[in-house]
């Protein structure tokens, strides 16, 4: 039957990492939002999450032992991610709670020669293909058709809600990274959301390699506050199977069912890549956060089969701006 909701609403015009919050000083239970981009953090929802979070609620008189890391694909950051004792556990609940970003190398002759036309007319760039042209460094959203995945998708870089790192201490005293001992934690007040991460791919069949499709998994809501307190499982259909859990997914294998909310990202490589069958790709992936410029940016690189120059080095070409 359908949930019918009686209480009012009140619109505040901040944002929400300016608002002050209600008045009174009340916390939210619930948090919603639609800040998920076609790679899933690719439209700041690290952020603004992270940002708002101080709005929810949390119960400072529980105690958590430990706060599992969640992979994200990058060289853990000494004492980040398993708090010691003493951490607050959160109460309220964000939507979504938790998101992966996925790629998978493929081969498009139409994507590339799309991208190669942009590079050519747009940035008006000199030499073959228009090598030296903006439009190759930058993160595209398009519906795909014809291309073809060289190898299946695997995980980058994941993103929970509300970020453990950014708890306050359930009491002074507590023995934490980024403050003293009896001092608040300052420097989880802001947590650092760039990542890096490295993806190899065993070519299931051969062909020429134009560039990465990217998708994402995302936990809208898991009863229990799985997203912050269990390891993730194999994927989200797994996770959702118990049917006490609501996912999305645009990732091929865990798809979401009649869902076009989101297409496919799509990270291009200047010039192609001719891969055998088995042959190995592997490719660095970086998610750049520059907090006194105010940008995140993306750059991606191919080491495997052979090396190609960093994509939009610096973000010299494609950035996201977080004001």
């Amino acid at each position: 039957s359908p949930l019918v909701c009686a209480a009012r609403g009140r619109i505040a015009r901040p944002t929400a990492a300016s608002w002050a919050g209600p008045a009174d000083g009340a916390k939210a239970h619930v948090m919603v939002s639609e800040l998920l981009g076609s790679f899933g953090d690719n439209e700041l929802s690290p952020e603004c999450l992270d940002g708002a979070q101080r709005l929810l609620l949390t119960a400072p008189d529980s105690h958590a032992p430990d706060f599992p890391d969640f992979p994200d694909s990058r060289p853990a950051e000494a004492g980040v991610g398993n708090m010691a004792a003493g951490a607050a556990v959160a109460s309220g609940v964000s939507v979504p709670q938790r998101y992966t970003s996925f790629l998978a190398p493929i081969q498009s002759a139409k994507l590339w020669t799309e991208v190669r036309k942009l590079a050519a007319v747009s940035d008006g760039a000199l030499g073959p293909h228009g090598a030296g042209g903006k439009s190759w460094d930058k993160l595209y959203v398009v519906r795909m058709h014809n291309y073809h995945a060289l190898a299946g998708t695997q995980p980058l870089f994941t993103f929970a809600h509300p970020s453990p790192r950014l708890l306050p201490p359930a009491r002074r005293g507590v023995d934490r990274p980024g403050g003293e001992l009896g001092e608040p934690a300052r420097a989880h007040e802001h947590p650092d959301n760039a990542r890096y991460g490295v993806l190899r791919f065993r070519c299931e069949v051969g062909g020429t390699l134009h560039g990465f499709a990217g998708y994402f998994e995302c936990v809208l809501y898991a009863r229990g506050g799985a997203a912050a307190g269990a390891p993730p499982p194999a994927n989200q259909a797994a996770l959702c199977a118990d049917g006490m859990s609501i996912g999305i997914s645009t990732n091929p294998p865990t798809a979401s069912s009649g869902m076009f909310s989101w297409f496919p990202a799509f990270l291009p490589l200047r010039t192609p890549v001719d891969v055998a069958a088995g042959a190995e790709v592997e490719v660095h992936v970086w998610r750049c956060v520059d907090d006194t410029r105010g940008r995140v940016w993306y750059e991606w690189a191919l080491t495997q089969p052979v090396s190609s120059p960093v994509h939009n080095l610096n973000g010299g070409s494609y950035w996201i701006g977080l004001s």
